[in-house]
């Protein structure tokens, strides 16, 4: 039975249109340094083609030589309390909390964050609405109870301790676990940027894209978003960056996302386009 004035939500009514992005560098989520200048054709919400492709009708994006690079992924967020007060979280009514939370996901996926991990939190209503095209906002894999893992509640090794984790073969996420601070929450990419304390940008960038997807992906059939992510390869969801300068050779870049980040593509979905 049709409801008068009922709406499809737009993500779910419709594939986004064909987009050819020209002239760009890319770091692929793994290779050490960038391509040639190169084309990415993106179809739907994957990836079609990388290199000399071409596509009529596609909406057509000149990348002017800039970085393009997969999208962001934070291996530890609880989206639900990131942006408020714990004392309002605990006393104001929950419509209210959730209205924070979208605007608190939509700000996240304006910083290039275009998946996270949630650690903690009533997050499935939320997911949900990103899903259907209700809400703005990065892929959400929700926990629900709270988990944690090396590194977390719990482990009480000093920092100092983890960064040398390479040294002896193991391999490491990232995630930034901020809570209740609207301040941090802006401060989100400058966190990965703060990782060339103990990493090399290239290793930061790979836990940020590549290795997090991976982390991602052992969730297997329970997965949410069936596909590959954190790689610019053909086949792999098209979430992408295109970066105003080469991360690769300076990290900071991503502490500052409303000046360098000039598009920002989730599932072939243009959601920022300052060219």
């Amino acid at each position: 039975m049709a409801i008068a004035g009922s709406a499809t939500a737009p993500e779910a009514a419709s594939s986004p249109p064909d987009t050819l992005i020209r002239n760009v560098r890319i770091f692929d989520g793994t290779n050490a340094s960038l391509t040639p200048p190169t084309n990415v054709l993106v179809t739907g919400d994957k990836i079609a083609a990388v290199g000399t492709a071409t596509a009529s009708g596609a909406t057509v994006i000149d990348g002017a030589g800039r970085t393009l690079m997969p999208g962001l992924i934070d291996a530890h967020t609880h989206i639900m309390f990131i942006s408020l007060p714990q004392v309002v979280l605990l006393t104001a009514d929950v419509g209210f909390v959730n209205l924070a939370a979208a605007k608190a996901a939509n700000d996240m996926l304006m910083r290039g964050f275009t998946s996270i991990r949630d650690l903690g939190g009533p997050s499935f209503g939320l997911k949900r609405a990103i899903d259907a095209g209700l809400a703005v906002g990065p892929r959400i894999w929700p926990s629900g109870a709270m988990i944690s893992q090396t590194g977390g509640h719990g482990d009480f090794r000093l920092p100092t301790d983890l960064p040398a984790a390479p040294e002896h073969g193991i391999r490491t996420a990232w995630g930034t676990d901020i809570l209740f601070s609207p301040a941090a929450a802006t401060e989100q990419g400058a966190m990965l940027a703060k990782m060339a304390k103990w990493y090399s940008p290239i290793e930061a960038l790979r836990m940020a894209t590549r290795d997090n997807a991976e982390l991602l992906a052992l969730s297997g059939a329970r997965s949410p978003y069936p596909g590959k992510l954190g790689v610019v390869e053909v086949g792999a969801l098209a979430d992408l960056l295109l970066v105003d300068g080469d991360p690769i050779a300076d990290l900071t870049l991503v502490a500052d996302p409303h000046k360098n980040l000039k598009l920002i593509m989730k599932g072939g979905r243009i959601y920022k386009n300052t060219l």
